[in-house]
């Protein structure tokens, strides 16, 4: 189902970073304790799907918490956390530095106000483009498209 494919993109994004070199830590929500997570450069946010409806609740906002208390860039994957990708409602969200938007870019990201959560937005394309990833110049509060 979803959540094992998710699980997988998870997998196969923290291998590319650890074959790059990174030293990499995947926190899993349903292992999640609450405990602070160790000291870390960066944070990938990939808690949710852009499929979520609804609040974050449970170890989805206990990790969220978690990661909104570190003061080191966070780069969110499609979506930051908590913010809706249809409307731009904001719930519990991070305050992402950089948002990675997949293939498309969801239309509650380009909605004036919320540059503070999705910080500098990029669009990776999917389909073997020339230029993989095209950052959304002024995006969200003035989008054009490409920079």
């Amino acid at each position: 189902g979803r959540r094992r494919r998710d699980g997988r993109r998870r997998s196969a994004a923290a291998a590319v970073l650890q074959a790059a070199g990174a030293e990499v830590l995947v926190l899993d929500m349903e292992a999640f304790t609450g405990a602070p997570p160790p000291r870390v450069g960066l944070v990938v946010d990939a808690l949710v799907g852009s499929g979520i409806t609804g609040p974050l609740r449970g170890a989805a906002l206990a990790l969220l918490n978690a990661m909104r208390l570190r003061a080191v860039p966070i780069v969110s994957v499609d979506v930051p956390s908590g913010l809706d990708p249809g409307t731009g409602m904001i719930g519990d969200t991070v305050s992402a530095d950089v948002t990675v938007a997949i293939g498309a870019v969801h239309p509650g990201l380009l909605l004036p106000g919320l540059a503070p959560f999705i910080g500098d937005l990029y669009l990776a394309s999917l389909d073997g483009a020339r230029a993989p990833l095209v950052r959304v110049v002024g995006a969200p509060d003035a989008p054009t498209w490409r920079e």
